[in-house]
């Protein structure tokens, strides 16, 4: 910033500006800094729908990815079963938390068998 830059004088409620001076404080920056840093912060925070794209983008992938692990599983023949089933369930455990609940529902009452979740 430099002595140039537009200036701006506001009101704030006196607890309000505490919390600035001791986050600026606590940021080694004045209070001028935090409060533009803020600011600027605000602006990079994606809106609601971009988080929304990105969200379905990112469940759609991960689905993809877990079709695409079951897929080479069962390809895969029972060589491994024990590396499989770490697998799927890494996969499993990132898919989407409605989908980790349901499967959780339906594991409950279950018994295990020794040496198999």
């Amino acid at each position: 910033m430099s002595a140039y830059d537009p200036q701006m004088k506001i009101r704030l409620p006196a607890a309000l500006h505490r919390k600035i001076a001791m986050e600026a404080e606590a940021n080694l920056r004045s209070m001028n800094g935090e409060v533009v840093a803020r600011l600027e912060a605000s602006f990079e925070t994606p809106s609601l729908e971009e988080f929304q794209a990105l969200q379905k983008w990112t469940m759609d992938f991960m689905k993809v990815a877990l079709e695409q692990a079951v897929e080479q599983v069962i390809a895969g023949g029972a060589a491994d079963k024990d590396e499989d089933s770490r697998l799927l369930q890494r996969l499993a455990d990132k898919a989407s938390p409605s989908a980790r609940t349901k499967a959780d529902e339906g594991d409950r009452g279950k018994k295990s068998v020794k040496g198999r979740p």
